[in-house]
């Protein structure tokens, strides 16, 4: 049995180290990122074994060319995280050394002698990565979009403090128009008030926010020089157009998501969601491996995505904190729908959330916990292959809080 070890780079050659069943190194070197590069490893491995069933490959990166490329030639592959070979490290090398060469042959070892504790590489489905990738784009963007309300709240604050009074979370669309519009409050106060009127009707505002909006204009306005003025007009409407700009950009990615979840094996399971966002759906659809469908519980899951907290204990010492290596993607839209489900009226969710906050918990922490609940739902939905029943699931909750009393 050959134990291939491999130190991913993004620009330099890669390191690799072959060690037989004893730890002896039989082949060292490097090769290039490249398929060129895959292909010269896989001649050189083998011409030391010509099975590749016997060829074990351990590479510090799950979704990569050379994973794919040495999967697709038959070899066993290996995808380690890299907090654990950290941690690994330092059994090998207590001074700290760290440099290819060992971390390869780092590598190597681990997948010598604890093969069986590791994770399968398994190249992902291209519908799989395509939704991925298109989350990725969508956190990316709300993320943009949420610093520039940021800047341009700070902007108002300081130039315009009675339309920031006036503009709230900036989602009506009446709310950018006003402020691309009349950027500063000398500008608002100023204006005509049938041209006021007209815009008022043209957007048809309740009547609360139209006398929030008469009262201001009656208001002092600040009054700035003509180019200090001409200076904050061009930053309130650039940071306005910047945010009009991510929610378009917003819309398509999760029109892409929608076209994509669609397509997916489990869209008809998880579509039965409390939940009307298809980009949270498609989230679900990637929660779950179906080659790891028997080895790993919902726990495993829950860990793997930030769900469940770290737990260390030594003697009589035990310490639990917040998990801070996980699937940051996957964490987020769990945490983003465990704090939806907490809106909604005749949810369990709602009662699960309160509960958990009279009796001390902060707000993020019930939302972890929250969360934790939902893996555990759901990976009994995609177990079973069973839509979302909430009838049951609320009875379900009452029981255990009868046996619990």
């Amino acid at each position: 049995m050959l134990n291939v070890g491999i130190d991913w780079a993004e620009t330099n050659d890669l390191q690799y180290v072959i060690l037989n069943d004893d730890g002896r190194c039989v082949k060292e070197g490097q090769f290039s990122r490249t398929l060129e590069g895959v292909d010269q490893l896989s001649e050189e491995i083998y011409a030391l074994q010509d099975d590749p069933e016997q060829v074990r490959v351990g590479i510090d990166r799950k979704h990569d060319i050379v994973s794919a490329g040495l999967f697709e030639e038959g070899f066993t592959v290996y995808a380690l995280n890299p907090q654990s070979t950290n941690v690994a490290r330092k059994a090998y090398h207590p001074a700290g050394k760290k440099d290819d060469r060992a971390d390869a042959r780092l590598h190597a070892n681990i997948v010598r002698k604890d093969w069986r504790f590791l994770q399968l590489y398994s190249p992902k489905q291209e519908l799989d990565t395509q939704l991925r990738e298109l989350l990725n784009a969508r956190n990316s963007l709300v993320d943009a979009k949420r610093k520039a309300k940021q800047k341009l709240r700070a902007l108002l604050t300081a130039y315009a403090p009675l339309l920031a009074n006036v503009t709230g979370d900036l989602r009506p669309v009446w709310e950018k128009q006003i402020l691309k519009r009349w950027p500063l409050d000398q500008d608002f106060c100023e204006v005509h008030g049938n041209e006021l009127n007209a815009f008022l009707n043209n957007h048809r505002l309740r009547k609360a926010t139209e006398k929030k909006i008469r009262h201001a204009k009656r208001q002092s306005s600040v009054q700035h020089g003509s180019e200090m003025a001409d200076c904050h007009r061009m930053l309130i409407v650039q940071k306005v157009e910047q945010i009009e700009f991510y929610e378009k950009q917003i819309s398509k990615v999760e029109q892409k998501i929608t076209d994509r979840y669609k397509k997916h094996d489990d869209e008809e399971i998880f579509s039965s969601l409390p939940t009307g966002d298809d980009h949270t759906r498609a989230a679900f659809c990637l929660l779950f491996d179906e080659n790891e469908k028997e080895r790993w519980s919902w726990r495993n899951y829950a860990s793997y995505y930030g769900a469940a907290p770290v737990t260390k204990s030594s003697g009589k010492n035990k310490i639990v904190k917040m998990r801070r290596a996980y699937d940051e993607t996957i964490h987020k839209a769990l945490i983003d729908f465990a704090d939806a489900s907490r809106h909604l009226k005749n949810c369990w969710a709602r009662r699960y959330y309160w509960r958990k906050r009279e009796a001390g918990k902060g707000h993020y922490e019930t939302l972890r916990q929250l969360a934790l609940k939902w893996v555990k739902i759901t990976h009994a939905m995609w177990r079973n292959r069973t839509k979302y029943d909430e009838n049951y699931i609320s009875q379900r909750f009452r029981q255990n809080q009868k046996c619990a009393a």
